[in-house]
């Protein structure tokens, strides 16, 4: 192997597995920590170093602390991570910003780009996940600084007692997940990655999940949520969902040979190849969790701002791509869409509450999948929110939807404005 921090890596990861079969570290724990240890020192290095260049290279390296981190149920430390990640990104803008203008384009590479996006995504992912069930397990909406200075042990015991749990539940699909994490950062190569995938795994996923939740939902004795997170962790969507996250990023990159396949049930029904950017598709799928199904609690804005970003980034890619608006394809992207548009009003709800700073966001935000539902509305000739809903469900979309109002609203008000 030529790349030591891959090495490096690849050594946590195994660590990480061999706890997670047996139960512990035992005597590989030592090994662990300076690993660990000295992969904090090496990154805390490269930072002080102001070198935006290899910021890709550092945010791979701070994915990997985080990673860990959540692994083993620190979700705190996670947190300071995945900030960490979050303001080299917006530094490494700025950096760019600030260059004169040239006949060549001195910003970074399109492939750096869709590398940065994808760490934060599948990380803010899984800690939003984690936070989830940490806030859902102590039934309370969000966790001030000062509780957590002040109970600091209680909620790293009750953090870790929650990741045993988890963990052990469909421990193969896990595994099969951790031993591809080593692949996901490959050393760069021009034309190495491509950001199309076939999203159809991912799709047919979501689509359980949401069944499972019509189900739970239509019953009145269980509408807890804690009983729709047990569910969800029962089907293993929760996994399933990780693994496609991890096996479609690598199966993009085209200098990943001969990468361990996953373990996976595959449906014998004949399924249309979504076409999809991996940005879009996933960070679709976070907004999809959070404000439609219910099922993960917002993060803090500050993080979730960037994944709004990262999909109209993603989209402003798709509109070029997409030609035919009601296949499949068409359908995915009016899916993220609208996933935006309707993520992005629920936030404004309590706008009076929010910065001055985060409402524009938000308003910009919201002009923009405004046009967007605009142009594939006139593209499609569909004018009426039944239709519109309808074309939702063919991708994925619930029965029984807390937010019907919301989402006709913005389907109007974007249609008619």
């Amino acid at each position: 192997m030529n790349d030591p921090h891959a090495l490096r890596l690849t050594l946590l990861i195994a660590a990480l597995h061999f706890e997670w079969t047996t139960g512990s570290m035992q005597s590989f724990e030592s090994t662990f920590l300076f690993h660990k240890v000295k992969l904090i020192h090496m990154v805390n290095k490269w930072i002080t170093e102001r070198q935006p260049e290899r910021t890709t290279c550092i945010i791979s390296q701070i994915a990997s602390l985080c990673f860990i981190e959540l692994c083993l149920g620190h979700v705190f430390s996670a947190k300071a991570h995945l900030g960490g990640m979050l303001n080299l990104l917006k530094e490494r803008k700025r950096h760019w910003q600030r260059l004169p203008e040239q006949d060549e384009p001195l910003y970074e590479s399109s492939e750096e780009e869709e590398f940065n996006h994808r760490y934060y995504l599948l990380l803010h992912s899984l800690f939003t996940r984690s936070m989830s069930r940490l806030l859902n397990s102590m039934c309370c909406g969000e966790l001030s600084q000062t509780y957590h200075a002040v109970h600091s042990e209680e909620l790293l015991a009750l953090a870790s007692r929650l990741d045993h749990v988890e963990k052990n539940c469909d421990l193969l699909l896990k595994l099969d997940a951790l031993c591809l994490m080593p692949f996901l950062s490959p050393s760069l190569q021009t034309g190495t990655i491509s950001p199309w995938i076939d999203g159809t795994d991912t799709v047919r996923d979501l689509r359980d999940l949401t069944d499972s939740l019509d189900m739970i939902r239509s019953k009145r004795s269980f509408s807890a949520s804690e009983n729709e997170f047990a569910s969800a962790c029962a089907n293993g969507v929760a996994s399933k969902l990780h693994v496609q996250y991890v096996a479609s990023h690598i199966a993009s990159i085209s200098s990943c040979k001969d990468v361990p396949k996953v373990r996976r049930q595959m449906s014998t029904e004949a399924v249309k190849v979504l076409k999809s950017t991996w940005c879009g598709l996933y960070s679709a799928t976070s907004l999809y969790l959070h404000y439609v199904l219910g099922l993960r609690t917002c993060s803090e804005k500050t993080l979730d701002d960037y994944v709004f970003y990262i999909l109209r980034d993603a989209l402003i890619c798709c509109f070029a791509k997409v030609k035919d608006c009601m296949g499949a394809d068409g359908c995915l992207l009016f899916w993220q869409i609208f996933l935006g548009a309707i993520s992005v009003e629920i936030r404004l709800q309590p706008s009076a509450s929010m910065g001055s700073e985060s409402h524009t966001l938000d308003s910009d935000m919201s002009e923009f999948f405004h046009k967007g539902i605009r142009r594939w509305s006139q593209a499609c000739h569909i004018r009426q929110w039944a239709d519109a809903r309808a074309t939702l469900q063919k991708i994925t979309w619930p029965i029984i939807y807390a937010d019907e109002h919301i989402a006709k609203a913005v389907w109007e008000r974007a249609h008619f404005s």
